[in-house]
């Protein structure tokens, strides 16, 4: 007997093998979601001081927090820059240019639950005192 698929039939299994691999995915998850946001918290300026006193024991936050931290210090020195008569537009513009590009890496790598450094910067945060 030869069993006749609709095509309902094959669109509720495509369906049902994308919400398997949505909740496999989820749970795959390395890291809690307190730890994406606190870890993704620390590329924004000086809010990388929240993870690095509030979630002392995790390595995940720990490592982002000191490479935001590196980030922001980066920015600092290039916005003191800013005050400079001739070159402050283009020292306001290289602080622009590294918060976007730090920003935009550093979540990424938290998104993908990986420790990479910063380019540049970032190897600097991964040597311990």
């Amino acid at each position: 007997m030869v069993k006749r698929v609709n095509r309902s039939d094959a669109a509720d299994e495509h369906e049902i093998a994308k919400i398997k691999a949505k909740h496999d995915k989820q749970i795959s998850r390395l890291y809690s979601q307190d730890e994406w946001i606190f870890a993704g918290m620390a590329y924004i300026g000086p809010l990388f001081i929240f993870p690095m006193v509030m979630r002392q024991t995790s390595a995940f936050c720990q490592y982002h927090a000191r490479q935001g931290m590196l980030l922001f210090g980066s920015e600092f020195v290039f916005m003191l820059g800013s005050f400079l008569p001739i070159f402050g537009v283009i020292f306001k513009l290289a602080t622009l240019a590294i918060f976007l590009v730090g920003l935009g890496l550093g979540v990424r790598a938290v998104v993908n639950e990986k420790q990479e450094p910063l380019p540049v910067i970032g190897k600097y945060a991964e040597t311990q005192i």
